[in-house]
């Protein structure tokens, strides 16, 4: 949900060659070696929402996760691919939480259903609101990353399972519908969360959504 406003080909995003290494050397199989990848993922997210991708480097991911920098080369070659990693756990953990929601919300009505799992999609990203908003804004390959590049088409495999929540729809629009709806829905949350507009609360936030997707989802 964290890139979902431009596709990464969008010619308005800066452009970065395609030979750029966003994948990780390899995959740690011991403990041991997969406590050490985690470091890193974990420290480079920490420097990230505390002191901003400017801050980002090897040698300071390094010092933060509290191995020597050798290390962190055997598994990544680039400060780019640790942030890549720290995309993909972000996207990860913020699908997975609103698949869970989508699950409670499915048991509910319609319209408290709905209602349930907007909220939820907003608390998911909103908990990791600083670091949501340095990935956002600042890093400028973000569109090129593998996990970014595949949410569309997760949330939108998502939001087709949310078809129960809204009224039937005909046949031919289910897919266009179901699309702009994620697409909206997406911005919507990733953009109020991540550039929060002053003066406007949360809840006010939520409640307009709801009311502009009722026509479409709740046939009201």
């Amino acid at each position: 949900m964290l890139a979902t406003q431009r596709n990464y080909s969008d010619p308005a995003e800066p452009f970065m060659p395609r030979s750029l290494d966003l994948n990780p050397k390899k995959k740690p199989v011991q403990a041991r070696a997969k406590a050490t990848y985690v470091a890193i993922v974990q420290s480079g997210a920490r420097i990230l929402e505390r002191e901003g991708y400017a801050a980002l480097s090897t040698n300071r991911i390094a010092e933060v996760a509290g191995i020597a920098v050798a290390s962190l080369y055997e598994y990544f070659p680039s400060k780019e691919a640790v942030v890549a990693a720290v995309v993909s756990q972000t996207i990860d953990e913020i699908v997975d939480e609103i698949e869970g929601a989508l699950v409670q919300a499915l048991t509910l009505g319609r319209e408290q259903g709905l209602s349930a799992w907007i909220s939820a999609m907003f608390s998911a990203v909103e908990k990791r609101q600083k670091l949501a908003a340095v990935l956002v804004r600042d890093v400028p390959y973000l569109y090129e990353v593998p996990a970014v590049r595949s949410l569309r088409r997760k949330l939108l495999g998502i939001a087709t399972r949310a078809q129960p929540l809204s009224v039937k729809v005909p046949s031919r629009h289910v897919e266009s519908v179901t699309y702009l709806v994620m697409l909206m829905v997406s911005s919507a949350v990733v953009e109020s969360v991540t550039r929060p507009p002053q003066g406007l609360r949360r809840a006010d936030i939520e409640l307009a959504l709801i009311a502009v997707l009722r026509p479409f989802l709740l046939g009201l």
